[in-house]
């Protein structure tokens, strides 16, 4: 994209860090669809959607995430 806002479309633009609350929703919404599309298949673990955002950010505390 030309304007380079962090959209749900494309958030692979969002730096490293950030503070600005766009660039999270943009994430979370990336996340939660992939999430999503992976339980309409079957799956009730989305371990793979966890390890995108994990190695891009390092460890990851979000609502789908294991106790550990």
């Amino acid at each position: 994209m030309e304007s380079e806002h962090p959209t749900p479309q494309y958030s692979d633009i969002i730096p490293e860090e950030f503070d600005d609350p766009n660039h999270h929703a943009a994430l979370a919404f990336n996340y939660f669809s992939e999430a999503y599309e992976a339980f309409f298949t079957g799956s009730d673990i989305f371990e793979d959607q966890q390890h995108k955002i994990e190695e891009r950010y390092g460890v990851f505390h979000g609502p789908c995430a294991p106790n550990v």
